[in-house]
């Protein structure tokens, strides 16, 4: 006997779905524009997809089966909570543990709805798609950069030994190979975490696509990780092989195609393997009794209404607070003209552009007086709701990636030089025995950025409340930096204050921010 499913059954199926659609909606920024989780446009469609093949197993409790009080607090729970963390999603300060925290109160309360209507079965046959949906979610920032380094790190090294072993001169500085003709970097070989991520949904989706047993499934991701590291090395190792050949247009020139075949080759290891370990298949019994339950229309109801409430008001708190028009802030820093001061100006490789995406960018070279080298950037992002992703590209996080180790703890110097007057970060490097001081400075919103670099949080909490006490949906950021040579101790004010005398100034519209 089956019976259509009432009303009340749909709208308590759909508020988790609502979540998840928040939760790809949210998502949406990164997978459409970081590389490294485009293939979270496939998770929600392959989520439906394996969903729907265990379909046929899915069994719902009788109307007249006691209803866990558990499972609707669960779903109360969530729908209150949505308000804070809505609140500050919105905030133009990006956090990847907000996404985490959609996520997880998608999954509660997926799996309090299926207790609900089906009971621990149901919960067990929904738990891969609503579980694999998970992997979507960008990894924590803190998280991200303790896998992504150590990776790139390792596959630099093995490819810079082996270019060695066949006779090539090769030099490793971190995730950089510099050969005669040209430098193989993290964006011509790519991110070792790229291809763990691949691997990693690639053996979950083909060991459900397959129904492998649960040590299989195990077994099998075990061996996708390993390809994933393997392709990534022979990978970097093809584009190292070309450019000695051919030079940096020849890796530009296979970047992509490589990139592809690569990926093919990895996902047919993997889906081959599946095929190798497959046992026994789905087991479906066409004979289920399917009698839908009925929940209680009023708890249904005021789920829904507390959630869309919940909801509303954090849009409205922006919408009564910041209104939806955003201000062009004015730049902190300015460029002296090359004219006068003698600067080289470089540009920008169009890698780190892609990368960074700001409005402006700017590379520059010059000699002090005293004949020291100089090298200094400056970035300008305007006011946007993704402006805040840059606050993670700080130099404790970027410079170990040239080969630069920290010899040494951050400082803050206030420089004030002509009438520029603004704190800076002095970071001190070394690398092959040559020491160097970076001053760095990133302006948020036109205001100095209180940076705790002994910390994993980017910035200070103090600054998001500020935001969103003040409803404010969009930010520009600015970073500025030079790259001082010095064989001392500490980094002597005078020179500080020559290098950024020589490079910038300070804008004539920036005062009184």
């Amino acid at each position: 006997m089956i019976e259509s499913p009432g009303k009340t059954f749909w709208r308590l199926i759909l508020y988790p779905v609502a979540l998840w659609l928040w939760l790809a909606w949210s998502c949406a920024g990164e997978w459409l524009r970081n590389p490294d989780y485009q293939y979270g446009l496939l998770m929600l469609p392959l989520a439906i997809y394996f969903l729907l093949k265990r379909a046929p197993t899915f069994s719902f409790r009788e109307d007249k089966y006691p209803q866990l009080p558990l499972a609707w607090c669960i779903l109360f729970l969530t729908a209150l909570s949505i308000f804070a963390v809505e609140l500050f999603r919105l905030s133009p300060l990006y956090w990847r543990l907000l996404l985490w925290l959609i996520g997880l109160l998608a999954t509660l309360a997926s799996f309090s709805a299926a207790s609900i209507l089906g009971g621990r079965s149901l919960m067990r046959a929904i738990a891969f798609p609503v579980l694999f949906l998970l992997l979507a979610i960008p990894w924590p920032t803190f998280l991200e950069q303790r896998t992504t380094f150590p990776l790139m790190n390792a596959v630099a090294d093995i490819v810079g030994q082996t270019v060695l072993f066949l006779g090539m001169p090769a030099q490793v500085f971190g995730t950089t190979i510099t050969l005669p003709n040209c430098t193989i970097g993290i964006e011509e070989a790519c991110s070792g975490l790229r291809s763990f991520q691949t691997a990693l949904v690639l053996g979950l989706a083909a060991g459900e696509l397959y129904f492998l047993s649960v040590k299989r499934r195990i077994a099998l991701l075990f061996f996708a990780a390993f390809f994933a590291f393997f392709e990534n090395i022979a990978r970097t190792f093809f584009l190292t092989w070309e450019g000695i050949k051919g030079g940096k247009a020849q890796i530009e020139y296979w970047h992509d195609p490589a990139a592809w075949i690569f990926l093919l080759l990895l996902a047919g290891a993997i889906f081959l393997l599946a095929i190798l370990l497959r046992d026994h298949p789905l087991a479906t019994d066409s004979s289920v009794r399917r009698e839908y339950p009925s929940p209680s229309s009023l708890r249904v109801n005021i789920l829904w209404s507390l959630g869309l409430c919940a909801f509303l008001l954090a849009q409205g708190w922006y919408l009564v607070r910041g209104g939806w028009q955003s201000h062009e802030v004015q730049r902190i820093v300015t460029e002296r003209a090359s004219q006068a001061s003698g600067l080289e100006t470089i540009t920008v490789p169009p890698e780190v552009m892609a990368i960074l995406a700001p409005t402006e960018g700017k590379y520059f070279r010059a000699q002090s007086e005293t004949g020291i080298p100089l090298s200094a950037y400056h970035f300008y992002w305007a006011p946007s709701r993704t402006t805040a992703f840059q606050v993670y590209h700080r130099p404790d996080i970027c410079m170990p990636g040239a080969g630069w180790k920290q010899a040494g703890d951050v400082t803050r110097m206030n420089i004030d030089s002509d009438g520029f007057s603004q704190p800076w970060y002095v970071f001190p490097y070394e690398r092959n025995n040559v020491r160097a001081f970076l001053l760095w400075g990133a302006w948020l919103d036109g205001s100095p950025v209180e940076f705790q670099f002994n910390r994993k949080m980017a910035i200070q909490q103090n600054a998001s409340l500020h935001f969103i006490a003040n409803g404010k949906r969009k930010v520009s950021y600015e970073v500025a930096a030079l790259l001082i040579p010095y064989d001392g101790p500490t980094l002597p004010e005078n020179l500080a204050k020559e290098a950024v005398r020589l490079f910038f100034t300070e804008n004539e519209n920036s005062s009184g921010r």
